[in-house]
C-alpha cells in the first residue's frame, strides 16, 4: 500500500485523524509494548474501528504480516480492514517520520485473560471457546498461516464471539518462543494451554524472552511442576473435569515435546461437538488484599442440588462488586456457595500447589445459562378443529351408507378380447419377419477416480483436510503433508498413504502424479488400506512437476494405494509433500 502524507501533530492522542480518515477515540489496553492500540471512528463508513500503530525495529515486518493475514475471511479472527504508513510531519524530526498502522473491526470484549483473573471458567464455556479457536487456527493453517504467539490476551469474548487477535503480528513482535519447532504443532499446544488455563488460572507453556510485553501487564502464573519438571496433569487439579478437556491436555503436556497433538484440526476432532457460547457471569465479591489475584483461590464446580445435607461456606468479605463480569449485590448480603456433600469439590490440591493459604473459599464459575423453555403455536384449538373435522366427515359416510341401498348400482359391462396369436420366429429374425438388429459393440472401460482418502497406520491421524484437491481435476488446489525435519517423516514412521477408489473396476496401465517440488519417493500398491504397504507393486516413482509410473501392462483395479515413503524438499529446507492432481490411464 502506498504511503500517505498528511500534516499531524509529532505527538498523536485522542482527536488525531489518521490519513485524514479514522479519527483516534480512547485508547484501550494491550499487553505488547511495541503496539498502541485506539478506539476509533472510520469517518468514510461512519463506523467504527480499532487502530494499532507499531513501533519498533520489527513495525515494518509486523504490518507485512498483517497484509498476509488480510487474505483470511473468518468470523474468529480479527478482520483486518487497512494497513500502511504514515508520514508525521514536525518540528522534532525534520522531513517527517514514518509510522506503521493497522485498521480491523472493532476488538472488543474483555480477554480471556480478564474473564479468569476474575473467574475461572467452567468446563462447557472452556470447551466452546476452544473449539471456536482450534476452528479459527485450521482456516489459518490451511492458507499457510500460523499465529504461533497464542494466549489469553489474544482472545476476547464478546456477546457470545470468540475472537483471535494477533494473528501473525505478534509473532513479528516478538511473541514468539526462540524454539519454535514446527508452527502447526506449537498453535495446537497453544490450544490447550487455554484450556488449562481457563479452567486452573495457571498457564503451562514458558513465555517468550524478551522485551515484547509491556512492563505494567501482570504476568501470568505459572502451571505447577512435578518434581521431574513436567507439567502436573490437569485431571490432578480438576478432578472429574471434562474428558475430552482432561485428555487434550494430557496429549499435549504428557508428552515432552507434545508430539501427539500435531496440528489445531487435530483438536477441534477432539472436542467436538460443543455448544453454543454464552457466558452467563455470576456475582464474585473482591479478593482481599495479600491473596493472590490468579491462582490463590481453589476452583469449585458445584453440581446440581441433591437430596441431604448441604455444606454453607462463607464468602470473603463484600468488597465492590465487579460490573463488567456481575451483577450488584445487594447491601449487606453475605456470599456463599452452596454445594452438595455427596458431590466431590474440583479444588486445587494444597500438596501440588505448594500449600497455599489456608482458609481461603471456593470460588464461583461461569455459566452457560439454561436454555429458554421453546415457545410455539397453542395445541389446544388444532385439536378440536380436526376432531370436528373428523366427526363431520363420519357423519357423511354414515348417511351415505344409509342412503346407497335405495341407488340401483351402475351396470358393469365386461368385454372378453382374444388373445393375439403366438408366432415362433426364425433365428435372427424377429416375430413380425423383420431381421435382428446386430448386436451393441463392448463397452470399453476406461478408468475413473470416484475419491481418495488418507491412510496413516503408523501414525496418530496426518493431515487429511484437501484430500478431495487430489482428484477435484483443478490443479490449483492441493492436499499437503504435515511438514517434518527429514524427508522420512522426522524418523516418526515409515511412510503415509493416498488410497485412490475408482468409480468401478476398470484395466489400469499406468498413474500419473503431480506434485510441487521435486525428490522424495512412492510406491504404487494394488492393496487396502488395512495393509498399505503390502499387496501387489506396480511401480515407484520420484514426486515432480508430473511424474509418470508405467505398469508394463493391463491391471484390473478398483482401487489403488500411493505409498509415500519420502517426501519432497521445501524453499526454507523442510520437506512436505504437496500433491495437485492423480490421473490414471
Amino acid at each position: 500500500m502506498p504511503k500517505l502524507k498528511t500534516s499531524a501533530p509529532a505527538a498523536i492522542g485522542a482527536g488525531y485523524k489518521l490519513i485524514d480518515r479514522y479519527q483516534l477515540a480512547q485508547p484501550f489496553h494491550t499487553d505488547m509494548a511495541d503496539v498502541e492500540a485506539w478506539n476509533a471512528i472510520d469517518f468514510a463508513l461512519d463506523r467504527p474501528v480499532s487502530v494499532l500503530l507499531l513501533d519498533g525495529p520489527a513495525a515494518e515486518a509486523g504490518a507485512e504480516a498483517a497484509r498476509r493475514a488480510a487474505l483470511l475471511n473468518d468470523s474468529r479472527l480479527t478482520k483486518i480492514i487497512d494497513v500502511g504508513t504514515i508520514e508525521q510531519t514536525g518540528t522534532r524530526q525534520p522531513g517527517g517520520t514514518g509510522r506503521h498502522y493497522i485498521v480491523t473491526e472493532p476488538i472488543a470484549g474483555p480477554t480471556l485473560e480478564d474473564l479468569v483473573t476474575e473467574l475461572p471458567l467452567d468446563p462447557a464455556t472452556t470447551r466452546s471457546i476452544i473449539g471456536e479457536l482450534a476452528l479459527a487456527l485450521d482456516a489459518a493453517d490451511q492458507r499457510g498461516l500460523h499465529h504461533v504467539a497464542v494466549r489469553p490476551s489474544a482472545v476476547r469474548v464478546n456477546n457470545g464471539r470468540v475472537m483471535l487477535t494477533g494473528l501473525g503480528l505478534d509473532a513479528e513482535l516478538g511473541a514468539t518462543p526462540a524454539d519454535l519447532g514446527s508452527s502447526e504443532q506449537y498453535d495446537a499446544q497453544a490450544l490447550a494451554a487455554l484450556a488449562y488455563y481457563s479452567l486452573t488460572g495457571y498457564w503451562p507453556l514458558p513465555l517468550p524472552a524478551g522485551e515484547w510485553r509491556r512492563s505494567d501487564a501482570p504476568a501470568l502464573p505459572p502451571a505447577p511442576r512435578t518434581p521431574s519438571g513436567t507439567v502436573v496433569p490437569l485431571r490432578e487439579l480438576v478432578p472429574g473435569g471434562d474428558p475430552s478437556l482432561l485428555d487434550l491436555a494430557d496429549r499435549a503436556f504428557g508428552d515432552p515435546e507434545g508430539s501427539h497433538l500435531r496440528a489445531p484440526h487435530a483438536v477441534a476432532a477432539a472436542l467436538r461437538p460443543w455448544g453454543a457460547l454464552a457466558v452467563e457471569p455470576v456475582t464474585h465479591p473482591a479478593v482481599p488484599t495479600g491473596h493472590p489475584v490468579t491462582g490463590g483461590h481453589p476452583l469449585v464446580t458445584a453440581g446440581h442440588s441433591a437430596p441431604g445435607r448441604k455444606s454453607v461456606i462463607p464468602g470473603v468479605g463484600h468488597g465492590e462488586a465487579h460490573l463488567k463480569t456481575g451483577r450488584i449485590p445487594r447491601a449487606g448480603k453475605q456470599f456463599t456457595t452452596v454445594v452438595p456433600d455427596d458431590e466431590p469439590l474440583h479444588i486445587r490440591p494444597v500438596e501440588v500447589l505448594d500449600q497455599v493459604v489456608a482458609g481461603q473459599v471456593p470460588r464461583p464459575v461461569y455459566h452457560a445459562p439454561r436454555p429458554p423453555k421453546p415457545r410455539g403455536v397453542r395445541a389446544t384449538p388444532i385439536v378440536l378443529g380436526l376432531g370436528l373435522a373428523a366427526l363431520a366427515s363420519s357423519g357423511a359416510w354414515a348417511a351415505h351408507n344409509v342412503i346407497s341401498p335405495f341407488i340401483d348400482p351402475p351396470v358393469v359391462i365386461h368385454t372378453i378380447e382374444p388373445e393375439p396369436p403366438v408366432y415362433t420366429a426364425a433365428p435372427g429374425y424377429q416375430p413380425d419377419g423383420t431381421p435382428l438388429p446386430p448386436p451393441p459393440a463392448p463397452v470399453e472401460i476406461h478408468p475413473v477416480v470416484a475419491g481418495g482418502e488418507v491412510v496413516d497406520p503408523y501414525g496418530d491421524g496426518e493431515r487429511a483436510v484437501n484430500a478431495a484437491s487430489v482428484t477435484d481435476g483443478d490443479p490449483s488446489t492441493f492436499w499437503y503433508t504435515y511438514t517434518y525435519a527429514t524427508p522420512e517423516f522426522g524418523g516418526l514412521k515409515p511412510g503415509v498413504g493416498f488410497l485412490l477408489t475408482l468409480q468401478q473396476e476398470a484395466p489400469v496401465n499406468s498413474v500419473t502424479l503431480y506434485a510441487n517440488g521435486h525428490g522424495g519417493k512412492f510406491e504404487v500398491r494394488n492393496t487396502t488400506a488395512d495393509d498399505p504397504a503390502g499387496g501387489q507393486l506396480l511401480g515407484t516413482g520420484e514426486f515432480g512437476s508430473e511424474t509418470t509410473v508405467d505398469f508394463g501392462g493391463e491391471v484390473e483395479l478398483d482401487s489403488m494405494m500411493i505409498w509415500i515413503t519420502g517426501l519432497p524438499q521445501l524453499p526454507d529446507g523442510r520437506y512436505r509433500l504437496e500433491l495437485r492432481e492423480v490421473t490414471l490411464r
